[in-house]
């Protein structure tokens, strides 16, 4: 929950101003219907906060960046050691939150809010450094490659020319020798993932 303070003068012109019944739930008063306090969770991250009437008073800021504005060597920002930096520098800088843009699989135009699935991840998320570091990726095999001279651009074009084989090689391994979380996680996701799995390979052929 999030309680949001207005500045001074600036107020709402709602039910008991007007001399309307306040809607159940919601109280009356000389600055307009205010919800009732919400109660704080016990513990977790919210524990030690001032708790005051019952509302949070505490403010967060935090940074709006897609992960594929992240620097990378290979085309396009990742889900890799990149990303965990960044991490740690909104956590120096004291920042509560990193909103993403939607990291589903995009489609023509490569927007972010047009995808095959709601379910699905984007591969280009996937870092090439984490698959070589668990043994499903060998070096060169990815690194000497042309990903593009455009260090403040992605190159989608030819990043889906690059980026696929170099993901099919490591899909190979892992399904060459699958980890038990990997049938786990098969099972759990089979409401979606047979389907998408069949209309993408349809997609592929077609």
């Amino acid at each position: 929950a999030e309680a949001r303070h207005r500045p001074p003068g600036c107020r709402d012109h709602g039910p008991a101003e007007r001399g309307d019944p306040a809607p159940a739930g919601v109280r009356g008063g000389g600055g307009g219907p205010r919800a009732d306090p919400l109660p704080l969770p016990a513990g977790g991250e919210h524990a030690g906060i001032e708790r005051g009437k019952g509302l949070i008073h505490v403010r967060a800021s935090g940074i709006l960046m897609h992960l594929t504005s992240l620097p990378s060597p290979f085309g396009v920002g990742t889900m890799g050691a990149a990303a965990r930096r960044f991490l740690e520098f909104l956590e120096a800088a004291g920042q509560t939150y990193w909103q993403l843009l939607p990291i589903c699989p995009t489609s023509f135009g490569d927007s972010p809010y047009q995808s095959f699935s709601t379910f699905a991840g984007n591969p280009y998320l996937i870092d090439l450094d984490d698959l070589a570091a668990d043994g499903l990726l060998r070096a060169e095999e990815y690194v000497p490659l042309d990903w593009g001279a455009q260090a403040l651009a992605v190159d989608y074009g030819l990043l889906y020319q690059r980026r696929y084989p170099v993901l099919r090689k490591a899909c190979a391994r892992l399904l060459a020798a699958p980890p038990a979380e990997f049938a786990v996680f098969c099972k759990n996701n089979s409401f979606w993932l047979e389907d998408y799995a069949l209309f993408m390979a349809l997609k592929g052929a077609h």
